[in-house]
Formats: C-alpha cells, structure tokens, sequence
C-alpha cells in the first residue's frame, strides 16, 4: 500500500472514532440523568428502610421499659405484700398478747387498780 492509502485509511478511521466518541458524548448526559434517577430511588427506599427499622427499634425499646416497668411494679407490689403479710402477722401477736394479758388480769385475784 502506498502511503496515501494508508492516510486516507487513518482518516477514515480517525472520523468513524471522532463521531463513535461524539455519540457517546452526547449519550453520556443521558446515562448520568438514568444513574443519578436510580441514585436517588435507592436513596428513598435507603430512607425508607431506615425508617421502619427506627421506627421498629423505638416499637421494642418502649415494650421493653414498659415490661421493665411491669417488673419494677410487681417488684414493689411483692414487697409490699410481704410487708403487710408481717405487719399483719405482728398485729394477730401483738392482739393475741394482749389477749392473753387480758385474760390473765381479769382472772388474776389481785387486780391493778
């Protein structure tokens, strides 16, 4: 091949690439519009997920100090009941003391006046 073959060959070739890179160009905006469109979709559903999870993590905190609460309450309740099952079983003692105290001056010959 002489050598104006070859240069009309490397041109032909140079434009085919030019207008090749030219097309890509020009499709390149288009391709960053669909990128950034799905971007932003992954972006809300991201959001979204992120939400639910929050709003499902706020679900489980709030049951889990309301039985933290029922458990300090029944706590207490317990306690409670424990203290009034002793003050009762003083009270029957101390009633029954009396009782007996009772009995005994009124049946002792000598009573205090």
């Amino acid at each position: 091949m002489d050598l104006g073959k070859q240069h009309h060959a490397l041109v032909k070739r140079f434009d085919e690439n030019f207008l090749a890179i030219e097309h890509l160009a020009d499709d390149v905006p288009k391709r960053l519009a669909v990128h950034e469109e799905k971007l932003r979709q992954a972006q809300e559903i991201h959001s979204l997920e992120l939400e639910k999870t929050r709003n499902e993590l706020m679900a489980r905190l709030k049951l889990a100090e309301t039985e933290i609460d029922q458990r300090a309450l029944m706590s207490e309740f317990w306690k409670l009941t424990r203290e009034v099952q002793l003050a009762s079983h003083a009270w029957f003692r101390t009633s029954c003391t009396l009782s007996r105290r009772q009995r005994w001056l009124a049946s002792s010959p000598h009573q205090l006046m």
